[in-house]
């Protein structure tokens, strides 16, 4: 389920209270994303992932900070998350291995490679804030995890 706030013209240093379903019913994590624009025209984006367990079943606080040319969104209930940008060796073999997917001459070993790149990406972390936006971007921690294989 998507939901959709827009909030116009909203001051500086200011804030406003958002409520929304619960999203424990749809599945463990959520994405939370928010397009700023300012009088000027420039344009930000930021987005992160949450994951939450079965004890996460009720609404979640999210906060959005506008700091130095980024948003960020962080939540006092729920742990954040995102994958670790793939090394240049990583890249150059996925290039490779798509060029001979191209070609038709990709090999199981090809996409067994392409697989284990994608699925073994260690995951950073975005601890809860407790004070949730008040302490602009919150430290991030790398932490390795062997993500499922569909």
């Amino acid at each position: 389920m998507n939901e959709c706030f827009f909030i116009l013209n909203l001051q500086p240093q200011s804030s406003v209270q958002l409520l929304a379903l619960p999203q424990w019913q749809w599945g463990d994590g959520s994405w939370i994303s928010a397009r700023v624009r300012f009088d000027d025209g420039t344009l930000i984006y930021g987005g992160q992932n949450f994951r939450f367990g079965s004890s996460g079943k009720g609404p979640g606080h999210y906060c959005l900070t506008v700091k130095n040319e980024e948003a960020v969104i962080q939540s006092r209930e729920f742990e954040g998350w995102e994958l670790k940008p793939l090394t240049a060796e990583a890249e150059k073999m996925l290039k490779e291995i798509a060029e001979k997917k191209e070609k038709g001459i990709a090999t199981k070993a090809d996409e067994e490679t392409e697989r284990k790149i994608w699925n073994e990406r260690e995951e950073i972390i975005l601890p809860r804030d407790p004070n949730c936006g008040n302490s602009g971007k919150a430290n991030k921690q790398v932490k390795a995890r062997q993500l499922a294989t569909n």
